[in-house]
């Protein structure tokens, strides 16, 4: 069997410097230290900004991209208009956003009741499980919307430290690379 070759490939690209990494490390576990510390009051004002922020980027990316009709620009509009809206409106956004969660779930939850019953006659009863689950997530969420927030604020707060860290972690190994000396081994394999 004869040996594939192997190319040597070397960068002269800088990276970003690690301190940038370390930095939006740094703020992550910031805003997780705010979600776990105050979770309705960070999680309401977070989510609000970022629909927001979404909505305010796909209606600027709809106006950058848009043809010669004027549909996607009065859309790229409104998404700007409904994104700056939501942050300004901070707190009846993160309060709408929890009750359009709670009934996503509740019909997701049917459903999946509904289909598991139909689909699975004679099996397993755990097949329903997710769809109990659901449907109790959409009505807790339903009748306790701020609770139902802070919880998965909370949650969002603890996974978010760890990323943060995690991020924190990588910048501080990245400070003593050398990207001039770094190299990267591509091994050309044929498809099987």
């Amino acid at each position: 069997m004869s040996e594939q070759p192997i190319r040597i490939v070397t960068s002269d690209s800088r990276r970003a410097p690690w301190w940038i990494l370390l930095i939006v490390g740094i703020v992550v576990v910031l805003a997780a230290i705010g979600l776990i510390v105050w979770p309705f009051i960070a999680a309401s004002g977070m989510l609000a900004i970022i629909f927001g922020v979404a909505l305010t980027a796909n209606g600027l990316a709809m106006l950058v991209r848009s043809g010669p009709g004027a549909g996607s620009r009065v859309l790229g509009a409104v998404c700007i208009l409904a994104g700056v809206l939501a942050v300004v409106f901070s707190e009846f956004t993160g309060r709408a956003l929890v009750v359009l969660v709670g009934s996503a779930l509740l019909v997701i939850g049917v459903s999946w009741l509904v289909l598991s019953a139909r689909l699975g006659a004679g099996r397993s009863g755990f097949v329903l499980v997710p769809g109990i689950l659901a449907v109790l997530g959409g009505v807790f969420a339903l009748i306790w919307p701020a609770t139902a927030l802070s919880i998965v604020a909370f949650c969002a707060g603890l996974l978010m430290l760890v990323f943060g860290a995690s991020l924190i972690w990588g910048a501080l190994g990245m400070r003593h690379t050398r990207v001039d000396r770094t190299t990267i081994i591509v091994e050309d394999r044929p498809l099987p």
